[in-house]
Parts: C-alpha cells; sequence; structure tokens
C-alpha cells in the first residue's frame, strides 16, 4: 500500500528556508520510520517570498494615503505576504510590491464565513476601487519619474544581495 504526501514550507526568507529544510526532512523521516513506513523525497522546489520594494512601497502608501486609506508597511511586524504566489519569483526579478487592502474588520481572518460575508459589502467594493487607484498612482509615479525607477532597481539589487537564492 502506497501514500503520497505532498508539503510545503513558508518562511521568512529563502536563506531561512533553505536552513529549515534539513530539519523538515529529518522529521519526515522520523515519523515515517515510527509508522514503519518507507520515505521517499524528490528534489525540493524552494520557492520565494516576495520582496515588496521599499521604494515602491513607500509611494504606494502614500497614494494610499492620498485616497484617504491607512496601509500598514509590509515586514516583519506585520507579516509578508505567505503562501502560495508566484509573485515571489517575479519580485526577485522586476522591483514589486504585493499590497493587501483590508476589507474586512480588523480580526476577521480570511477562509472565514465573516469574511465572506464583509467581501460582499460596499466597504469592501470601496476596497478594490481604492486599492486599483492607489496602485495606478503608483505606476504612474514610476512611469515618470526617471530618479526613482532607478532607486526601485538599486532597492531590488540590495534586497537580492541580503537574501540570495
Amino acid at each position: 500500500r502506497n501514500s503520497r504526501k505532498s508539503s510545503t514550507m513558508v518562511s521568512a526568507s529563502v536563506s531561512s528556508v533553505k536552513d529549515l529544510l534539513p530539519r523538515m526532512i529529518a522529521c519526515l523521516e522520523a515519523g515515517g520510520m515510527a509508522a514503519g513506513c518507507q520515505v521517499e523525497m524528490t528534489e525540493p522546489r524552494i520557492g520565494s517570498q516576495v520582496l515588496d520594494n521599499a521604494v515602491l512601497v513607500e509611494r504606494y502608501v502614500a497614494n494610499s494615503q492620498s485616497i484617504g486609506r491607512s496601509p500598514v508597511r509590509p515586514g516583519p511586524a506585520t507579516g509578508n505576504v505567505f503562501g502560495s504566489t508566484d509573485m515571489g519569483v517575479v519580485s526577485r526579478n522586476f522591483p514589486s510590491i504585493h499590497p493587501v487592502i483590508a476589507l474586512a474588520p480588523e480580526g476577521v481572518a480570511i477562509h472565514e464565513r465573516a469574511f465572506a460575508a464583509a467581501a460582499a459589502s460596499e466597504a469592501a467594493d470601496r476596497a478594490v476601487v481604492d486599492g486599483a487607484k492607489a496602485l495606478a498612482r503608483t505606476v504612474i509615479d514610476i512611469w515618470s519619474d526617471a530618479e526613482l525607477r532607478n532607486a526601485a532597481w538599486r532597492q531590488l539589487d540590495a534586497d537580492k544581495a541580503a537574501d540570495p537564492l
């Protein structure tokens, strides 16, 4: 009788995933041994967490504030974007942000019924429009300011140097 298990590791950086991987493998092997099972693993594909470009984040925050939103900057204190997203790969190649915008009351987590109800509200519709406006304004800022574009690319280089693959 055979079973298959697929696992995903999420961590704050590529380097921390690489550090944790041997421990995860050891835990899986120990669990298999305890259960009397044989464990076979394939080479893991290590993804990348989103690198929110600080230059772009600052512009997005300013643009969000200009339309009455109170955004929270991503980072260790607030939590970066985690989960299954290809945006991590994109953000290692191009200056990027992956902002989130509140549409539910504080304390309501996604994948809850209260969140589903909030997502169907007028406040959620306003959040979508506000998010689109803030992103559009941020794009205009970057397109129209060569120094800002250059600063975003320099920031990307620094971010990649701090967390190499």
